[in-house]
């Protein structure tokens, strides 16, 4: 039997039952709006909540979209994303490789200049 007040149509075959309350109606009273005097308009709010949340993210997707194309900006699909990653990944190790290599080498040549320097400095100038 129907759960709505006054209702007294039998359900065993066709029913529909409620998401926000879990009560099982008969199809014309199925929807949370209708049942509403059930549960003081508690399933209709919820629904309604629904609904407007749905609607915030679906404008949001569209201000996203229009601003992509309006920015020409592409938007990435799932394995782009990580080999994007990796490329960067692979960009940064061989620019820290080359910076340490620079480094080394670079210590290298002034450690030689000094010990030029010294050398030039040990060796005494004869006075005639």
């Amino acid at each position: 039997i129907c759960y709505f007040p006054g209702c007294r149509k039998k359900v065993h075959l066709i029913k529909s039952q409620c998401r926000f309350c879990a009560r099982i109606f008969c199809m014309t009273h199925g929807s949370p709006i209708f049942h509403e005097e059930c549960n003081d308009g508690e399933c209709a709010k919820l629904q309604k909540l629904k609904i407007e949340k749905k609607k915030q993210e679906t404008i949001k997707d569209i201000d996203r979209t229009q601003y992509n194309q309006k920015n020409n900006i592409q938007t990435l699909k799932p394995g782009q994303r990580k080999e994007i990653a990796k490329k960067l990944r692979e960009k940064i190790e061989t620019g820290q490789h080359n910076r340490v290599q620079k480094s080394v080498r670079n210590k290298s040549q002034n450690t030689d200049q000094k010990n030029k320097t010294k050398d030039k400095k040990k060796i005494p100038k004869r006075r005639k």
